[in-house]
Formats: structure tokens, C-alpha cells, sequence
């Protein structure tokens, strides 16, 4: 038993290297860390642009749409309100939404 328990420790241990790298001071994990939010923040950013390139908003209204009435359509719209808000598609939706009311 205690045989694993020195291998589990090796196997974490060779995550936290791998995960921290060279970034052995507590000074540098943390600027490391703070750092992150950044990166995160830009490739939001560039996944943003991508989804409304890729029309993703017009796709979103249209299966809004398909659901059959305009309370349905809503509905789903609202269920997938998380991922919309996040990457801020607010608009594109909305425009997309009334692009595609049915007539």
C-alpha cells in the first residue's frame, strides 16, 4: 500500500511540473495566474468572431424558429441564453431572431 501511495505521489508531482513548468517561485505562479484572465479574456474574444463568422447566430435563430411558435422559439432561445451572454451574441442573435421571423 504504501508502494502506491509513493507512485501516486510521483504521478502528481509530474502533473504539477507539467502544469507549472518552470514556474517554481510563488511569485511567478501568481503573476502566472493573474495573467490567465487575460489570456482567457482574448481567446473569447477570438472564439466570438469565429462563432459569428461561422454564422452561428443565424443558426441559433433559425432552430429558435423551427421549434413552431414564437413562445417556443423564445423558450429556447432562453435556454441557451448562458452561452449567448457569455461570448456576448446578445445582438447578433436578436437581429438574427428577427432576420428569420417567419412571415
Amino acid at each position: 500500500m504504501n508502494q502506491a501511495n509513493n507512485r501516486t505521489r510521483g504521478m502528481i508531482l509530474k502533473m504539477v511540473e507539467s502544469v507549472w513548468g518552470n514556474l517554481r517561485s510563488r511569485e511567478a505562479r501568481r503573476a502566472w495566474a493573474q495573467g490567465q484572465k487575460e489570456r482567457n479574456a482574448a481567446g473569447d474574444q477570438i472564439f466570438r468572431a469565429w462563432l459569428i463568422g461561422a454564422g452561428v447566430p443565424d443558426d441559433v435563430a433559425k432552430k429558435a424558429w423551427a421549434q413552431g411558435s414564437r413562445e417556443r422559439a423564445v423558450a429556447f432561445l432562453a435556454s441557451n441564453a448562458e452561452w449567448i451572454k457569455y461570448y456576448k451574441l446578445e445582438a447578433e442573435v436578436k437581429a438574427a431572431f428577427i432576420k428569420h421571423t417567419p412571415k
